[in-house]
């Protein structure tokens, strides 16, 4: 029995018959097919289509994946599935979405099939190499989880302020230590090596950004501590990022008090002279 298969895709040029493969329909004469798009793709996509056109797209693929897909990832029988069906969706078509002429291919009709076709033909998804989705436990990582336990009766550990919760917050915001005395006390660590560059500045202006809107809500100016270390200097993102913040005001005045980590026992020494404790109240279990 022969195998067919057809294209789901969406013209973006008339003229220069440019077009989006979106999705994928493998049947053969017997009424047996698999079909599958790529959400990934239609995302990329967004922005080639106007709101409105999008809105169909997604819905018409929806309506497809509802129509053709078994979600125990088996093969569908579905009897009005011919060629001449398929051919006959490819004449009916409009100006967002479109069938193309079934064509036969020499592959058997499964699954480990079907997926390499898309692959070649939809979307292939990036491989991810092993040590980019590990993280190194190293660096800040291991000072901060050797530093919490000596001073976890006088901070608040790994808290998140949530927008739901404090309206001086205007996104979920992560601090790893908070505590008060007079004055509220608070301390971030910060991976200079080993965090991409974005996600450096993200979490360095997240914290930073945090302490006006966080003294008008206490009505106290705060002690702030930031622990990091000097990135490599191979590392010419990373160490630039580590230049400015050396070289701001807030460094500079002592606004923020950038602490290597080799000196945390400082920290540990002021929440115990300053006799430190929890800001937000620890509920015993």
């Amino acid at each position: 029995m022969k195998t067919l298969y057809s294209i789901i895709y969406s013209p973006i040029s008339v003229i220069g018959q440019e077009r989006i493969n979106f999705g994928l329909l493998l049947f053969n004469g017997e009424g047996k097919l698999l079909f599958n798009y790529s959400t990934e793709k239609l995302e990329s996509a967004k922005q080639l289509f106007s709101s409105d056109a999008f809105k169909l797209i997604k819905t018409y693929l929806k309506t497809l994946d509802n129509k053709f897909t078994d979600k125990k990832q088996e093969l569908l029988q579905e009897n009005q599935v011919s060629a001449d069906y398929v051919e006959y969706l490819s004449r009916y078509s409009n100006n967002l979405m479109s069938f193309t002429n079934p064509q036969e291919v020499n592959v058997e009709l499964t699954i480990e099939n079907f997926n390499s076709l898309f692959e070649k033909i939809i979307f292939k998804k990036p491989e991810v190499k092993l040590q980019e989705l590990i993280r190194p436990i190293n660096g800040i990582a291991v000072v901060k989880m050797n530093f919490a336990p000596k001073v976890q009766k006088r901070v608040n550990l790994d808290v998140e302020l949530r927008t739901d919760e404090h309206d001086f917050v205007l996104f979920n915001t992560h601090i790893d230590m908070m505590g008060k005395n007079d004055i509220p006390v608070l301390n971030q660590f910060i991976e200079f090596e080993y965090d991409t560059p974005a996600m450096l500045e993200k979490k360095i202006n997240s914290y930073i950004g945090l302490i006006k809107p966080f003294e008008a809500y206490d009505g106290n100016e705060g002690k702030y501590f930031m622990v990091g270390d000097e990135p490599s200097k191979s590392k010419i993102k990373h160490h630039l990022i580590w230049d400015h913040l050396v070289d701001s005001t807030l460094i500079k005045k002592n606004l923020v008090e950038l602490v290597p980590s080799k000196e945390i026992d400082l920290i540990e020494s002021y929440f115990n002279d300053h006799d430190v404790r929890p800001y937000f109240k620890i509920e015993k279990k």
